[in-house]
């Protein structure tokens, strides 16, 4: 009765492991893709002001993200804290 079934559904099962597969090493291959073409710098600002703050200066540290694809800037993400000297 088992192998009955097993050989029934073997097929369908296959298909779908397949299809399973297919869909994760395309988004692996995404992700490995953006991973590779991505440089980050990190960076200090003393007196620096802050978009939306208060208008005084302070001390900054910070990084950049920069997402980079067939030698050009796609994509940036920056981050930006104040620090205690």
């Amino acid at each position: 009765m088992c192998a009955a079934i097993a050989a029934f559904a073997g097929p369908e099962q296959n298909r779908r492991e397949r299809t399973l597969l297919d869909r994760w090493s395309k988004i692996y291959s995404r992700f490995n893709e953006v991973l590779s073409g991505m440089v980050t710098v990190s960076y200090r600002v003393t007196a620096g002001v802050l978009p939306g703050g208060d208008g005084q200066p302070r001390n900054l540290a910070g990084h950049s993200i920069f997402e980079v694809q067939d030698d050009k800037v796609i994509r940036i993400w920056h981050h930006l804290r104040v620090v205690e000297v």
